[in-house]
């Protein structure tokens, strides 16, 4: 069992200018965080927020959130398949800057 973090940033204001660089197909075996051969696409640094010390008085991870910050406990289990991917992925995401509201795929 593992502990999920989530932030959640307004990203007008972490979006890197010029970050999405040309349109790129990845290779499948690409291991690379961010936009390939392109500026890392968040203002913030790798491992935000845990790259440094927490308030003063913080002890624990439940005293170290804001209200933009969640944990969840989560397992994570090894199945063993290969799942296709799907047709036109991209043609069924929301526009960039678009909301979905709460749908869960």
């Amino acid at each position: 069992q593992c502990q999920l973090f989530v932030m959640v940033s307004n990203g007008e204001i972490d979006q890197v200018p010029n970050a999405q660089g040309d349109a790129q197909v990845c290779d499948d075996a690409s291991s690379y965080c961010g936009v390939l051969n392109s500026r890392y696409p968040d203002a913030r640094s790798m491992g935000y927020p845990f790259d440094r010390l927490p308030r003063d008085g913080v002890v624990t991870l439940q005293q170290f959130l804001t209200p933009n910050m969640v944990t969840q406990d989560v397992r994570i289990r090894f199945s063993n398949r290969t799942v296709a991917p799907l047709q036109n992925a991209t043609a069924n995401r929301p526009a960039a800057g678009t909301s979905v509201g709460n749908r869960r795929n």
